[in-house]
């Protein structure tokens, strides 16, 4: 499903030049459950970027699905990213302006989809906050407003979700009862690849990734590890 060869991404030029990630070789297959752990400037945000199209490597190839995405067009970067995989991030990214309901139909909205209404019922019913549809960004809690963008993440029915330190903005109870959420989703056929520093987080995967320096330094089945 994917495959990285020799990826690297350098920030700066010159003596600013900073080496963020350093010939990464990886396969995540379809159905998959990958935890990338590392502590804050790792690499595992940049590396989480690029698999998710959202930043580009210096250097070295992705494949998807066998097709090297360096040769999409600007089109097909787009539906990569709005119906291939879903996005949840640790601040949310709501905007606060807008119902809960506007803020998980924007994906379906760019898409140009139709019965939007059935769509974003059935994502907020899957993360059990239908009866929020009608409620501000802001007047949620951390949890609800995470289990918004989840739903968001999931209206286009993506075979992906990568989740950026989804727990870091929540408290202990809260964070469990996301990670079952996810876990539920990798139940149901979803690929996830989640980015933490928690290792309570990270052992909700199947595989753990372990990175420091830019460099992946271990790759286990996490069965095998404990």
């Amino acid at each position: 499903m994917i495959k990285l060869t020799d990826i690297t991404k350098v920030y700066g030029k010159g003596s600013n030049a900073f080496q963020a990630l350093r010939d990464i070789d990886l396969e995540i297959g379809k159905g998959e459950f990958v935890a990338i752990m590392g502590a804050s400037g790792s690499g595992k945000s940049t590396l989480m970027n690029i698999l998710g199209v959202l930043d580009t490597p210096t250097s070295g190839q992705y494949f998807f699905n066998s097709e090297s995405v360096e040769g999409f067009r600007d089109s097909k970067l787009a539906d990569f990213r709005n119906m291939t995989v879903g996005f949840v991030f640790q601040r949310f990214n709501l905007l606060n302006n807008m119902s809960v309901f506007e803020n998980v139909a924007l994906p379906a909205r760019y898409a140009g989809l139709r019965d939007i209404k059935s769509k974003v019922a059935e994502s907020l019913g899957t993360v059990g906050i239908e009866d929020k549809q009608k409620n501000m960004a802001n007047e949620l809690s951390g949890g609800e407003m995470q289990r918004v963008a989840m739903a968001r993440a999931l209206i286009m029915s993506p075979s992906i979700i990568m989740a950026d330190e989804p727990t870091g903005n929540l408290d202990s109870k809260t964070g469990v009862e996301i990670m079952e959420l996810i876990a539920g989703l990798h139940r149901k056929g979803h690929t996830i690849i989640l980015v933490t520093h928690d290792r309570y987080v990270a052992n909700y995967a199947d595989r753990i990734l372990e990175i420091k320096d830019g460099v992946i330094v271990k790759d286990y089945e996490r069965s095998k590890e404990l």
